[in-house]
């Protein structure tokens, strides 16, 4: 990876996965700290400077999902490309809304790691902005 090896991927299979693992965690810049007990509505809030590459979030505009809404803990060294806001429930530990980023970008060493948080079923990946995103991050990480 260090070396220039691209990685990338969504959800739980990349946020979720390896918690224990410092060293991945560092990598893929966050971490799933909590997932909702239901699908929840939220709009994904595309970044207003685009990705340093320009070409991910190019033409895509803010846009909603029903889906699992991750609270995610993530780091300064990932350029964050889309965010989402968490509302508080009724009997939530918290009173204010809270956002959270739901795609980014980072290098590792050499290498190219893209990360989208959406994805918990096959629909999520149909959307045609979520969908865009994902296939040009992919193909950004390898470089291609």
């Amino acid at each position: 990876m260090e070396a220039g090896t691209g990685f990338a991927g969504w959800h739980g299979g990349v946020i979720g996965a390896s918690v224990h693992n410092a060293r991945y965690l560092r990598m893929v810049g966050g971490r799933l700290l909590w997932p909702p007990d239901r699908f929840q509505e939220f709009t994904v809030r595309i970044a207003a400077m685009p990705d340093r590459d320009g070409v991910i979030t190019r033409g895509i505009d803010d846009y909603d999902v029903v889906t699992e809404h991750y609270w995610v803990l993530t780091d300064a060294h990932n350029s964050v490309l889309a965010t989402s806001v968490l509302v508080p429930g009724t009997t939530g530990a918290w009173d204010v809304p809270v956002e959270f980023p739901v795609v980014w970008t980072r290098r590792w060493g050499a290498g190219r790691v893209f990360v989208c948080a959406l994805g918990h079923g096959v629909a999520d990946l149909e959307g045609p902005q979520t969908a865009t995103m994902v296939g040009r991050g992919l193909k950004w990480a390898a470089r291609t």
